[in-house]
């Protein structure tokens, strides 16, 4: 047993600190054990005291500092959040907030904290919400951490190899992976799950950002202080097992990786006509010689981003360019109309509705409401970040019995509208994943519910009935610093009420997720799958 001996001219801050230390587990702050509520730190000797003490990312803090933040974060989603209890009942969430209070009976770090009281933010079910780490935490973490090093896929439900940048190079891609350090990569998602937000109930949005995110999260989530991962893999046909010992990579190492996967940067608007070009759609050589497509007349329109911040950097108004191209679609006379929304997380409403105009002869509503929770200043205004928030314009607000609403009258997004001349009256295919997302879905829930296109891929992340988004709030937790992100306004998409999917995204009419044998070839699954829908018509 260690003898901790407390000097005679110690300060009672000091003796708090030396006490905590008292409470600590024998793992490091970023130890798998610290996923338990109550671990923090172990420190043998009083310089390791007084570094906790002098460094903000492994401060331990006191109970009493711990649940003011939780009270702050309970407050601030009551007073602010629209969708506080749209897909869980207030019942409900009180009681797991009053689970993890009461778990709050020791001190701990932030690590811990964090881990404790993000599966509580998750539960909200809002992709817009989310609760991030102090700065000086994050920045110790990239510092410090080690990435795992394969991207994988998930398909299905399972995790593929796309990409390797271990240094063992007998890593083959395409292998399905079955366990990392002895846990199966079922555990490993479900682990995962708990800490990656939604909209409702969907997964499909979770399993992009593992395909995004999941070297980070991993370490972040599950166990940073790894220096090596013992990786269980097999084969598509699953008879051949294997087994690699992989060392793991710095950050640094791991987004250098990751640019060199990426490549350049695609443009965020692009559009083409099948046969009109040489190089090759898509990873499809065929598509250009195919004598059926080029009297189908198939136009592809990507739109990989609806933020306007995103389209100036590269050099599109998007106003502009939706006007040049569909004067091209016309001139050409386009009679099937491809627009491929995946990977396209949202952006800019007003972007979707313009879009909308563009494909639609008569009057719309893109809104049914947008919707807020007060119209008085939060009771939690001391703790938000003014810089970094966009908060509503109470002009904007009228009451009613209901609640407080943006008025249909004063805003744009709330307007009747009309058709943009040039509008597309022909075929209309759209091509969604899980990360068509917010103002993307809100663009799409509008097209599906006019029955206007065939939808081809997986379920959009976004919700078909609405979101929660627009204007964030920003709070700075008072003690750990820990930063919460509310959206403030609630929208209502304008959709067939008659459409049963609370908590999912649209279902697209074919379903479908590429293989990883397709990926690995640059075969474009559910864009080859749609352009089969239009041979086939044409043969009919």
């Amino acid at each position: 047993m260690n003898n901790y001996v407390i000097p005679l001219n110690i300060t009672v801050k000091k003796l708090f600190y030396f006490v905590s230390a008292l409470f600590i587990t024998t793992q490091s702050v970023f130890s798998q054990d610290t996923l338990n509520a109550h671990s923090i730190p172990r420190m043998k000797k009083k310089r390791d005291v007084k570094l906790i003490k002098k460094t903000h990312a492994l401060k331990v803090f006191s109970v009493k500092e711990l649940r003011k933040d939780l009270q702050v974060l309970h407050q601030a989603f009551k007073e602010a959040h629209p969708g506080f209890y749209w897909y869980t009942n207030k019942t409900t969430f009180e009681q797991k907030f009053d689970s993890i209070q009461k778990l709050l009976v020791h001190p701990m770090n932030e690590l811990a904290f964090y881990r404790l009281v993000r599966p509580l933010v998750v539960d909200v079910n809002c992709g817009h919400t989310q609760l991030y780490t102090s700065l000086k935490f994050r920045n110790h973490f990239r510092k410090k951490s080690r990435y795992f090093p394969l991207k994988l896929k998930f398909i299905d439900n399972k995790a593929y190899i796309q990409q390797n940048f271990s240094k063992d190079s007998t890593v083959q891609l395409g292998l399905e992976v079955v366990s990392i350090n002895g846990q199966s990569m079922r555990e490993v998602i479900q682990s995962l799950f708990r800490y990656t937000p939604s909209d409702g109930y969907n997964t499909t949005y979770k399993y992009r950002i593992l395909d995004q995110d999941f070297s980070s999260y991993y370490p972040f989530y599950i166990n940073a202080k790894v220096d090596t991962f013992q990786v269980a893999c097999r084969t598509i046909s699953g008879n051949v097992e294997r087994k690699y010992k992989l060392a793991s990579v710095s950050r640094r190492d791991y987004r250098r990786a990751i640019r060199g996967f990426k490549g350049s940067e695609k443009p965020a608007l692009d559009f083409r006509v099948i046969g009109e070009e040489e190089e090759e759609i898509a990873g499809n050589s065929r598509a250009n010689n195919d004598e059926l497509l080029k009297k189908a007349r198939v136009g592809i329109l990507t739109i990989r981003s609806f933020q306007n911040n995103t389209l100036r950097k590269q050099g599109f108004s998007f106003s502009q360019y939706m006007r040049n191209i569909f004067r091209v679609i016309r001139k050409k006379k386009i009679k099937n109309l491809i627009i491929d929304l995946r990977e396209n997380s949202g952006g800019t409403v007003r972007n979707g509705i313009l879009l909308y105009s563009y494909l639609t002869r008569r009057k719309f509503k893109y809104f049914n409401y947008e919707k807020v929770t007060t119209n008085r200043p939060y009771t939690f205004m001391r703790y938000v970040n003014t810089y970094r928030s966009r908060m509503v314009n109470n002009k904007l607000l009228v009451k009613t019995d209901s609640g407080y609403y943006i008025s249909n009258k004063l805003h744009y997004n709330l307007k009747t509208h009309r058709p943009s001349k040039n509008h597309y009256k022909r075929n209309l295919y759209v091509l969604i994943n899980g990360r068509s997302f917010s103002a993307t879905t809100q663009f799409a829930s509008l097209v599906h519910s006019k029955k206007r296109a065939t939808f081809v891929g997986e379920e959009t992340g976004g919700g078909y009935k609405g979101c929660t988004a627009g204007r964030t709030c920003y709070i700075n937790l008072p003690n750990t610093k820990m930063r919460l992100k509310i959206p403030l306004i609630k929208y209502s998409n304008a959709v067939a009420q008659g459409y049963s999917t609370k908590g999912h995204g649209i279902i697209p009419d074919y379903e479908l997720q590429p293989t990883i044998t397709d990926l690995l070839k640059g075969v474009d699954t559910e864009l080859e799958y749609t352009l089969d829908l239009i041979r086939k018509q044409m043969e009919d």
